[in-house]
């Protein structure tokens, strides 16, 4: 942010101290702020020279009020911003002039280059205002360099509230729970589930990326489809937060996300009952299906009720369909 300001790192902590300790001598600036008397006299300088301090006779070093030194330049870098939206708004309609590219004003854009998927990935995760949701599957992909902002969905200083679906299996992938231990420890909210339907990165108010293929698909196998905009993207956002209510919050141990599994989930005998219950079968029926007695089958019922927080059968079978126990 300070940077946005024209302050480099070395100028907002002497600009901090001065602000909170100040008005203070020019030697004290240095001895608490780490810097020889030369380096801390240059910063100084820089600073009086954009209106942020200044000094008075007894050689003590006081504070201008941050709304008024920086108002101004504020302002430049927003026209700055209008301006550059203007300038891409000018691209995209030459781009969108030459039918060349056989790219339809719509929705969805398909990609097919693999530069073109990673400059997608780092331009939702890097422009994402307020929101960022994503699906991590296995297997784990790497879109962005390792030192870039966008090598983690939620790098420490990124501005929106992060949201991650993962698969269980992506946590045994060592890549993806360094990346992952980042994001949690950064604030990312992590959730974790047994199987997604395939990748997605979505940002909420402006765009979704997710693989063409089959669920097995991955942006690296290309191709990809970027949508806008629409009930298209609506669908992608409701898809994304069904499957979140289905997740489980990942736990911390020694520092690292992990994956917990699912405590209410019904066992595969459970799931045989439920799907034989939700089309309509009687208990005696079920019972001879699953082989067990009917008191038995009354019991997997009673345990499923437990588990979903229900009363009746109806409520059982909507729950169900719901969480996604019958997938």
């Amino acid at each position: 942010m300070y940077e946005t300001l024209g302050i480099n790192q070395g100028e907002e902590a002497v600009y901090r101290h001065v602000l909170t300790y100040g008005p203070i001598e020019r030697d004290v600036i240095a001895q608490t702020t780490g810097n020889d008397e030369e380096t801390t006299a240059a910063i100084l300088a820089a600073l009086a020279s954009k209106g942020l301090v200044y000094g008075s006779d007894d050689d003590l070093i006081a504070a201008s009020r941050p709304s008024v030194a920086l108002r101004g330049r504020l302002a430049e870098r927003q026209h700055a911003v209008i301006e550059a939206g203007a300038r891409l708004d000018e691209l995209d309609r030459i781009y969108n002039a030459n039918d060349r590219h056989q790219v339809e004003a719509g929705p969805v854009e398909r990609l097919v280059a693999a530069e073109q998927a990673k400059a997608a990935w780092n331009d939702i995760v890097t422009g994402a205002v307020k929101e960022l949701w994503s699906f991590i599957t296995d297997p784990y992909t790497v879109m962005a360099d390792a030192d870039s902002e966008a090598a983690v969905v939620a790098p420490h200083d990124h501005r929106t509230t992060c949201r991650m679906l993962i698969e269980e299996a992506v946590f045994a992938n060592p890549v993806a729970r360094k990346r992952l231990t980042l994001a949690h420890s950064s604030g990312c909210e992590l959730r974790t589930i047994d199987r997604l339907p395939h990748k997605l990165l979505l940002d909420p108010d402006r765009m979704a990326m997710l693989p063409q293929g089959p669920p097995a698909g991955d942006y690296a196998g290309l191709p990809c489809l970027l949508v806008y905009w629409g009930t298209l993207l609506d669908a992608i956002k409701s898809m994304f937060l069904a499957e979140w209510a289905r997740g489980v919050p990942v736990v911390s141990r020694e520092g690292e996300p992990v994956a917990v599994h699912q405590p209410d989930r019904p066992t595969d005998e459970e799931l045989r009952v439920l799907r034989l219950l939700i089309d309509g079968r009687s208990d005696n029926f079920i019972a001879s299906e699953v082989k067990r007695s009917h008191r038995t089958v009354l019991r997997r019922i009673e345990v499923l009720h437990d588990k979903a927080g229900t009363v009746t059968r109806a409520q059982l079978g909507a729950h169900a369909v719901r969480v996604g126990w019958l997938r």
